[in-house]
């Protein structure tokens, strides 16, 4: 018995054995893989796209977060304890010193005697009292309210007062010492 599948290729052998492939079918799967793969690669730059614009985005958040981060540490902090929000008599004291120190320091004027190592020294120590300012007013508003850090406000404000009125007499006694010779 001869099955269907002998029966087919003995009638269409001819037909079967050919050297000449089918041209338009080949065609036609190159065309479909070639769609597949434009869509394909269409894809695949939509994610590229994609991935680069979220990375980009994310650089852009973090950069305006740094900028922010860095604007709000040099802002004053609205929590700022000062002498007069805490006492206006402190307050007006504090203006008082300060307003002095001032007065002081221009009739202080221009310091010639800048190369006097007694004038440069009572300058370093203008200089480490300020110091000393900074970390107790940073103290004040870390701590609060505290007597002692006043206290010690206080004492700088009249030891730098000291300072500068002892500058004026040095450098009084510098030009008193000038013009002597000088006549």
């Amino acid at each position: 018995m001869i099955s269907e599948l002998e029966k087919y290729l003995k009638e269409n052998r001819e037909n079967l054995d050919t050297d000449k492939p089918d041209q338009l079918a080949i065609w036609e799967g190159i065309r479909a893989e070639l769609d597949e793969n434009k869509k394909l690669s269409g894809n695949n730059h939509r994610r590229f796209l994609f991935n680069w614009n979220v990375a980009a985005a994310f650089i852009l958040i973090l950069g305006l977060a740094y900028i922010i981060s860095n604007l709000s540490r040099n802002l004053p902090a609205e929590n700022t304890i000062t002498l007069s929000s805490l006492d206006k008599s402190l307050g007006q004291r504090e203006k008082e010193y300060q307003s002095y120190i001032q007065v002081t320091k221009q009739e202080l004027g221009s310091n010639e005697f800048s190369n006097d190592p007694v004038i440069y020294e009572i300058q370093t120590e203008i200089m480490r009292l300020d110091t000393l300012y900074n970390q107790s007013i940073n103290d004040l508003n870390e701590i609060g309210y505290n007597e002692r850090i006043i206290q010690t406000i206080f004492s700088i404000y009249e030891q730098k007062i000291f300072l500068l009125k002892l500058m004026i007499l040095e450098t009084k006694k510098k030009k008193s010492h000038e013009n002597k010779y000088l006549l």
